[in-house]
Parts: C-alpha cells; sequence; structure tokens
C-alpha cells in the first residue's frame, strides 16, 4: 500500500470520526452510513494557468467494483462529467471522472479528475460534477490541499451539513 493510499484512508478515518462525534445518541448507527469524502488536489501555476488534478472520494451508502458510489445526494462513476466554467460563464474546462480506488468491503470510492491550462485569475469558478448541482469555489480550494467532498447520510441526518457537495481540506 503506498503512503498516498494510507494517507488517503488516515484523512477518511480522521473526518469519520470527527463527524460521528458530533451525531446525537438518536441516529441510528446500524444502518449503512457514509464518511466524509476525502480527495487531494494539486495545480501547477504556469503563465496565466493552473492544472487541476483532484479527487472526489469517501465512504459512499453503497459502492461497487465498477466505481460506482452512491452517496447522499447523488451517485458518481467512472466517466462522470466535470464542467468548470468562470465567473462570467465562459466554459474554463471539462473532463470526466477516472476511478482511483474502491473498496466495496467498506464502501470507500476514489474518484478523480483533471483538467489542464485552467485561466488563473478568476472572480469564482463554478464546478459541475456529474449529477451534482453547480457550486462556486474560489482558485484556491481548486488547488492542493482542497478536495471535493460529497455530504454524507450522518451529516445529513444530523443536520450538520447543507450543501450535497463542497470544497474540504485534506486532514480537516
Amino acid at each position: 500500500m503506498t503512503n498516498k493510499r494510507i494517507g488517503s484512508i488516515v484523512a477518511v478515518v480522521a473526518a469519520t470520526t470527527f463527524a460521528l462525534a458530533g451525531c446525537s445518541d438518536s441516529v441510528d448507527t446500524s444502518a449503512p452510513t457514509t464518511t466524509q469524502a476525502q480527495a487531494t488536489t494539486t495545480a501547477e501555476a504556469k503563465s496565466g494557468t493552473f492544472d487541476i488534478n483532484m479527487h472526489v472520494a469517501g465512504m459512499a451508502d453503497k459502492s461497487y467494483a465498477s466505481g460506482l458510489c452512491k452517496f447522499y445526494d447523488a451517485s458518481l462513476q467512472p466517466g462522470d462529467p466535470v464542467v468548470l466554467k468562470g465567473a462570467d460563464g465562459s466554459l474554463l474546462g471539462k473532463s470526466t471522472l477516472v476511478l482511483d480506488h474502491v473498496d466495496t468491503t467498506s464502501d470507500l470510492c476514489d474518484l478523480a479528475f483533471s483538467i489542464k491550462g485552467v485561466k488563473a485569475g478568476e472572480s469564482a469558478y463554478e464546478i459541475t460534477v456529474g449529477d451534482y448541482k453547480p457550486i462556486v469555489v474560489s482558485e484556491q480550494e481548486l488547488q492542493h490541499p482542497y478536495y471535493l467532498s460529497p455530504r454524507t447520510s450522518v451529516q445529513a441526518a444530523a443536520g450538520s451539513e447543507s450543501q450535497p457537495i463542497k470544497p474540504d481540506k485534506v486532514g480537516s
């Protein structure tokens, strides 16, 4: 197992522990739950552009060897589109999700995408992943150590997270 994979698993376990610590005793823990999605992002600055290498991963309600991951609000799988737009709605890049890792025993899902040559300096970026509604993010949130985090069943049940998918920092 690589250090990257170990780091990913440690971050997911830490996020799960933190998310569960805030839950009340009334939450049914016998049912399958999801945990904080974990992923990493890297960006390399170029002359007025940067590259995005981002992950979307976490404990899904159900995962399959094919890479299909059913999260609380939507499902993601390899081949799903990723669309990035600028503040004015102009198309800045497209990609598709690829399978990085799935563990059907723990329902850990890790999907990735890359977009090269993204225009830097936008006041905001709009990103759409699969069937999730578009979200607005900053340039910083498209770069390491940020990743996209689908809302978990635990968060939805506890009312602790209202956004279906959002940028998060690795290890937070």
